[in-house]
């Protein structure tokens, strides 16, 4: 069997670069896609090239800002449905990256009662201000500051329009008070990908094609999705319209690990194997277009060990599986590290500032993981490699 190891958010930050390059170089990993509007791409790209790291384009629809020029502007009105459009939908966006949707929905609340939304200075919209809160802090009562906080805090705006966050997360080199951002993966769990218009899309698709093109010096060859976008049907549809020929493989997240559960069919894995399963593998096939015959890397890498891996892979085999795709998210956590450069212009999140990252860069370092796939007659390749 043909094993891909792949390596999402290269370029999120330098952290998690160096952890990708480490996994490839003295593990298992044997690709990465890249986020061509993150803040550490250039870093990534040069990386990248020294260790002859192949990569794909990790389309990026949810976080950050568009690489298209006539979306990524705010000179007129012009506000398209893949963008924030209002302080709710900015307030919501934030809360949910940041914190997650758990503590989500405790931290629009908070901000609600105790923290103020006020015109931003340009006038270009209304700017949140938000100052040194913590999702362990935010009770009834209203919520205490504190000095250096880690990835559980997190502040915006002040009413001169002013970056405010303790790691200056929005820094004067990377303003982005006037700047429409990505809607978030909220957008996805809300349906609201379900009304993005083409025209937007396939534009801004395009770009991040182009843009990877002119940093890697190939073409696109290999795309998959930030937060699984490339499943949507309506996105699917246009990165292959838009692509055509060019784009030779994606990766469908169809099947799932023997060592768990199914996720629920109503949370965002379940609506993701569902979206894959019921459209995405069909439409890859009609335009020829490579996708893996399985799929593993969707549940939480701290649970895993080597030989739950390995007992994947073993069935896998078993059952006579040609080809399959290991995602992964290896990464570091370096205190020291500057904050201000990390992710897609909108700060951290707490996925990439997780320690989960680091347990997941040990595991794909294990030698007895390596040693068990050539056991099992497992070969890793890049998706350059296949069909």
């Amino acid at each position: 069997m043909k094993l891909v190891v792949n390596a999402d958010d290269f370029g999120y930050c330098k952290t998690t670069n160096d952890a990708i390059v480490e996994a490839f170089e003295d593990g298992i990993v044997t690709q990465s896609s890249i986020i061509v509007n993150s803040l550490s791409c250039d870093d990534a790209v040069r990386k990248a090239r020294d260790c002859e790291l192949p990569l794909g384009l990790h389309l990026n629809l949810t976080e950050g800002f568009p690489v298209c020029s006539t979306l990524s502007t705010t000179t007129s009105n012009l506000v398209t449905t893949l963008l924030q459009s209002s302080q709710e939908e900015t307030r919501e966006m934030f809360a949910n990256h940041v914190f997650g949707h758990e503590n989500g929905a405790i931290f629009n609340q908070h901000i609600q009662k105790h923290e103020t939304i006020s015109p931003q200075a340009n006038n270009s919209g209304g700017g949140l201000r938000i100052n040194n809160c913590c999702t362990h802090q935010m009770e009834e009562g209203g919520c205490e500051s504190k000095g250096d906080i880690g990835p559980d805090a997190y502040c915006m705006y002040n009413d001169n329009n002013v970056a405010v966050t303790n790691n200056n997360i929005w820094s004067e080199e990377n303003p982005s008070a006037s700047r429409p951002f990505f809607l978030g993966k909220v957008a996805v769990l809300n349906g609201k990908c379900n009304q993005w218009d083409s025209v937007s899309l396939r534009k801004e698709i395009q770009e991040q094609a182009n843009t990877f093109e002119k940093l890697v010096g190939y073409k696109c060859y290999h795309m998959d999705g930030h937060n699984h976008v490339n499943v949507l049907e309506n996105v699917l549809k246009d990165m292959i319209d838009v692509l055509g020929d060019t784009l030779k493989s994606t990766r469908m997240p169809a099947s799932s690990s023997v060592s768990f559960q199914p996720p629920p069919k109503d949370s965002f894995l379940g609506n993701i194997l569902s979206l894959a399963s019921t459209h995405g593998v069909e439409m890859c096939k009609s335009s020829n277009i490579f996708t893996a015959d399985s799929f593993l890397g969707l549940y939480d890498t701290s649970l895993l060990s080597s030989q739950m891996i390995l007992d994947d892979i073993q069935a896998l085999v078993n059952n006579g599986t040609k080809s399959c795709e290991y995602m992964v998210h290896p990464g570091k956590i370096d205190e020291s590290y500057d904050l201000s450069k990390s992710g897609c212009g909108m700060g951290f999140d707490r996925f990439a500032w997780h320690e989960d990252r680091w347990l997941e860069l040990k595991l794909l370092k294990d030698p007895l993981l390596k040693q068990g796939l050539e056991e099992l007659d497992v070969e890793l390749v890049s998706f350059s490699d296949l069909p």
